[in-house]
């Protein structure tokens, strides 16, 4: 683990950057191939028999870094492929969401108007 700690975190380093290209519009496709090197070096490492207690720790933090990141990188995967944008999203920063919805977001955060829901659910006998 001690050789192989820095191409670990090195390899999260990288996914991370990858994941913000791909969210940014600058890729077409997520990083699925550094996602499963990262995969692969978390389970080959995972048996921790053979850790010091240092070696472990330090394991322990680039895993929960990983998972973190993980637990955002397919929140924000699970809106781009639902194509829509609530005002709460855009906070994300993601790319590539339908025009009318991001205005009606933009429109929302800057708290000039009602969104389509609230409009809705404020006065039903309108629409």
């Amino acid at each position: 683990m001690t050789r192989n700690s820095p191409l670990l975190e090195e390899s999260v380093r990288r996914l991370k950057i990858e994941y913000d290209v791909y969210f940014g519009g600058g890729a077409k496709k997520p990083p699925a191939d550094t996602e499963w090197r990262v995969q692969s070096l978390v389970k080959k490492f995972s048996d921790g028999h053979r850790l010091s207690f240092a070696q472990r720790f330090k394991y322990n933090s680039i895993v929960q870094k990983y998972s973190l990141y993980n637990g955002l990188w397919q929140q924000k995967l699970k809106i781009k492929e639902e194509g829509y944008r609530r005002p709460q999203d855009a906070k994300l920063g993601i790319a590539g969401m339908r025009i009318d919805e991001e205005h009606a977001a933009a429109a929302a955060l800057a708290g000039k108007g009602e969104s389509k829901e609230e409009k809705a659910f404020a006065h039903p006998a309108q629409m």
